[in-house]
């Protein structure tokens, strides 16, 4: 994997330390876009702490990996939610949290997964390499990474702000966005199949909201850890200041 060898180095090294992780249910989140999600209580100290030891030349992390979660599904056409759309999904969501949290089973991460993604979704994939966790598995999520993440949930309430409203109405990461061909490198783990709720709630929003939305493909649910993005080496950043100061063009 030309490009990335220096991050799967640190990785290699981090995974055998890094211990299994016990990842909780914490409820279905109405994300950003209207995009459908399972999100967890936070990432272990391990997990975090995996991720901060391969940051090394990679770019800064994107907002939606700083915190656990599942995409489940997309919005099918660029049509953004109503008010009353937005209070279905609100029902149906609480209801499918109730089954959710009636048992609530942690869900266990074993390996992580380096995918070549070829579409958002990962419905579509390149190279794969696999990064086993070795240590025991553990279930603590910081204190502080806890709270971070309870900010983010407790925006999605029966009655969501304007401001929060704007962001789910937001155009931009409908089903195109999830599969219009892409080529990155990224750190996932694989869900399972079954998720307790998820059934109900997709049959409940393909009632209520009848083609609305675009499920993705259960062999491709995954939970990003964070995208392995290089950060470009000082010499091409040189290169690209230089010709933007001399005001030049390359040229084939």
């Amino acid at each position: 994997m030309q490009g990335i060898e220096p991050t799967l180095d640190l990785l290699r090294a981090a995974a055998p330390r890094t211990g299994k992780a016990l990842l909780r249910p914490a409820r279905y989140f109405l994300a950003g876009s209207g995009v459908l999600t399972l999100a967890f209580e936070g990432f272990t100290q391990g997990l975090l702490e995996l991720k901060d030891s391969i940051r090394d030349g990679l770019l800064p992390e994107y907002p939606g990996s700083l915190w656990p979660k599942v995409t489940l599904a997309a919005l099918a056409d660029p049509r953004p939610l109503t008010p009353r759309e937005i209070a279905l999904l609100w029902d149906a969501m609480q209801h499918a949290d109730s089954i959710l949290l009636a048992e609530p089973e942690p869900v266990l991460v074993e390996e992580l997964h380096v995918v070549e993604a070829l579409t958002r979704s990962l419905e579509l994939t390149g190279r794969h390499l696999h990064a086993h966790l070795g240590g025991p598995a553990e279930d603590t999520v910081p204190d502080a990474h806890r709270r971070f993440v309870h900010g983010v949930l407790r925006q999605w309430t029966p009655e969501p702000s304007p401001e929060y409203v704007a962001a789910l109405r937001r155009p931009g990461h409908g089903r195109d966005h999830y599969q219009r061909p892409c080529r990155a490198f990224t750190l996932v783990a694989y869900l399972p199949n079954e998720i307790h709720g998820l059934h109900e709630l997709r049959r409940r929003i393909s009632r209520l909201l009848p083609g609305r939305y675009h499920w993705f493909d259960t062999a491709a649910r995954h939970l990003t850890v964070r995208t392995l993005e290089s950060a470009p080496d000082q010499s091409e950043l040189k290169s690209v200041q230089f010709l933007s100061d001399q005001d030049l063009q390359l040229r084939a």
